[in-house]
């Protein structure tokens, strides 16, 4: 092992941290009405009063949420909240 080489991808021997090349970096993210992912548009009255409400906790609200996650995959948007509260029933 020959120190004064410098190394290849792998392990910094001198601080035992990963040394990985860089990465590109991700280009920023446009604000638009449909890509809001958090709170979209696109989101309707019944989903909105089951996420910010009660029946957040209700199993059977799983059903409307999972039936709202197929359209969101069949028109192209996500509803971030509405997909995490899916995942905590």
């Amino acid at each position: 092992m020959n120190l004064g080489q410098p190394h290849q991808e792998g392990l910094d021997l001198n601080s035992g941290i990963p040394n990985f090349p860089p990465t590109t970096p991700r280009p920023q993210k446009t604000s638009s009405p449909t890509m809001n992912g958090e709170d979209p548009q696109e989101r309707p009255e019944q989903i909105r009063s089951i996420i910010n409400g009660l029946e957040r906790y209700n199993p059977q609200a799983a059903e409307v949420l999972e039936a709202y996650l197929q359209q969101q995959c069949e028109e192209k948007f996500c509803d971030c909240n509405a997909n995490r509260a899916l995942l905590k029933l």
